[in-house]
């Protein structure tokens, strides 16, 4: 039988040809040498049966590629007698059982792909040294990367524990570290609960992720007691206290991952017996102590990531080949740069206070330095003009009125409109504020000196407000703000202030007169003559000067003229006008009805 017709009895459903060394099939691929004996065969057809063992009649194939099927069953130990076979792949289909020993006779092999099926047991030493090969995603139990939920042909039921108490153990640990959700503990409920946790068929949880999801305290040993548990990430919590003991119980686990939380403490030793573990990641916590030289043990391992502890001591010289997953930590004796002058995580929180005491410190250093700074031009310019300087009393009058009226006379040319140029004279600690001949409205800034007692700014101001921070100053005693042109209501905050002198007279101030004055029993003047105020004057204030605005109320003189004709308000005057224009329509309306009613 020639290989044409042996692949038309394999393959009767796939219109193999005759002559199939040049025929053109879709997903099948076959090259001849010129005795027309098959090379290579590609069929990637998706077809769904046992490998067929006649392939072994194939003695010139080089290429057998069966991947991307849907391949039932074992690998048949025929395959062994395809000794030219230099690429095999039989990876995406669903075999299952062991690779067969007879599989070391190919000698030419380099190429041998076999993942994504449900193989398990050992691979023959002599396949584990090709060049390309794969065996990711099946079943094998020594090898890193495995299906965490497949059937270990390995695991019956008689090598499991006779009772499964995964969920209940799960659900409990969860629980004692604050997750939010409940999660179902009896019998394998936990296993459909959620994507977080997998398990295999026998109900027996083998991966649970939770990661970011706010878990804290400390890790319940029990943990430790999930015998096929292949991968646990609980990274991104804040998870504290030291990595369970227990965990070198797991002598399924491929994965664990612990980062970015607060683990506290040393590397447990038992973690050198995880005999599988290919990826361990332990990186952003506070872990101390030294590197167990019993991580040297995990043969398996493929990735560790310890950067960013307070690990110290050295390096064993077994793990050299994953030094860069230690930066970050105190570890001597390595070529790596991004060590840290190690400070332990106690000692580093009370070191951060200090610092932050120090920052503190020097931020109140460096002010009170601008501060002085700053005064210094002021007290020269104030001695110059007086004879009793700043320097020698921080309440010096005569200097302070010198000073403002050189600065503001000075100043003329370069103020904008609106801008009021006494910002920078730095008269906090004054108690006399008196300028005359200044330019730009009054700024709020005037009234936050804690010590000013005195402000007289009469016949300086444009059209401005009054400041909505007069109530600021607390100690204010008098005030004049006569002869200028301020607008609008007295603030609010104005009655907080206790000014026994109070003149706000000859401006355009309006609104009503805050009722909180009333109370200020300290007055002994307070005059808003010639304003535009409305309303009443409050009780306690009667006396005082209030001629020449809006107000109404008793024995009140000399107010604007806001009354028409006799003492009747505008608005009144214009309310009756309205009534009679309808009462005429209405009255002639009425005037027919009767007429009507009577001529009937």
């Amino acid at each position: 039988m020639t290989d044409c017709a042996l692949l038309q009895t394999v393959f009767p459903d796939h219109h193999v040809q005759s002559n199939c060394c040049t025929s053109k099939l879709q997903f099948v691929n076959i090259l001849c040498d010129t005795d027309g004996r098959v090379t290579s065969l590609t069929f990637n057809t998706g077809y769904g049966a046992s490998l067929p063992e006649s392939l072994q009649a194939l003695n010139h194939l080089t290429n057998l590629d069966l991947s991307r099927n849907a391949f039932q069953g074992a690998i048949p130990t025929e395959f062994g007698l395809l000794t030219s076979l230099q690429r095999l792949d039989l990876s995406s289909n669903n075999l299952t059982g062991t690779v067969p020993s007879e599989l070391s006779n190919l000698s030419n092999l380099v190429f041998f792909h076999v993942e994504n099926n449900k193989l398990s047991g050992s691979i023959p030493d002599s396949l584990q040294t090709i060049r390309y090969r794969n065996f990711e995603n099946n079943c094998f139990r020594s090898l890193p990367f495995q299906n965490p939920t497949c059937v270990l042909s390995t695991a019956s039921e008689s090598n499991l524990p006779a009772v499964n108490q995964d969920c209940a153990v799960v659900s409990k640990a969860l629980s004692d570290v604050g997750f939010s959700k409940p999660i179902p503990s009896s019998g394998s409920l936990c296993c459909s609960w959620s994507p977080m946790i997998s398990c295999n068929s026998f109900g027996f949880v083998t991966s649970l992720t939770v990661r970011n999801s706010g878990l804290r305290g400390r890790l319940p040993e029990a943990l430790g007691n999930l015998p096929m548990l292949t991968k646990m990430a609980l990274n991104g919590n804040e998870i504290s206290g030291p990595i369970p003991e227990s965990f070198k119980f797991l002598s399924n686990l491929l994965s664990l991952d612990l980062s970015d939380n607060k683990m506290e403490g040393s590397i447990p030793p038992g973690l050198g017996q995880l005999s599988r573990l290919t990826e361990l990641y332990l990186n952003n916590n506070l872990l101390t102590g030294s590197i167990p030289v019993e991580l040297a043990s995990l043969n398996q391992l493929v990735d560790i990531d310890c950067t960013y502890n307070y690990l110290g001591g050295t390096l064993p010289p077994s793990l050299k080949y994953f030094e860069k997953g230690f930066n970050h930590n105190c570890i001597t004796g390595t070529n790596q740069p991004d060590q840290i002058d190690c400070v332990l995580p106690g000692t580093a929180r009370i070191l951060h206070i200090v610092q932050g005491l120090a920052g503190v410190i020097l931020v109140i250093l460096f002010g009170a330095w601008l501060l002085r700074r700053e005064q210094r031009p002021v007290q020269q310019l104030a001695d110059k003009y007086s004879t009793k300087g700043i320097g020698e009393s921080s309440k010096s009058d005569n200097a302070v009125r010198l000073f403002i009226k050189r600065v503001t006379r000075n100043a003329v040319n370069n103020v904008e409109p609106g801008v009021f140029d006494v910002r920078s004279l730095w008269i906090r600690y004054w108690d006399k504020l008196w300028i005359q001949r200044t330019y730009g409205a009054l700024p709020n800034y005037i009234f936050i000196l804690s010590q000013l007692q005195s402000v007289n700014l009469n016949h300086n101001l444009p059209e401005s407000t009054v400041p909505s921070k007069l109530g600021d100053a607390v100690n204010l005693k008098q005030i004049d703000l006569s002869f200028n042109k301020l607008v609008g209501p007295l603030p609010e905050s104005a009655k907080y202030f206790g000014a026994a002198g109070t003149r706000f007279f000859n401006n355009q101030l309006s609104g009503t007169i805050p009722t909180a004055f009333g109370n200020m029993t300290q007055l002994n003047e307070f005059n808003l003559e010639h304003n535009h105020f409305t309303g009443l004057i409050p009780q306690g204030l009667s006396g005082f000067g209030f001629d020449h605005n809006f107000l109404s109320g008793l024995n009140l003189a000399n107010q604007h003229e806001c009354l028409d004709h006799g003492g009747v308000d505008a608005r009144v005057a214009v309310g009756v006008t309205a009534a009679v224009v309808m009462l005429i329509p209405l009255v002639w309306w009425l005037r027919r009805v009767y007429r009507s009613a009577k001529d009937a």
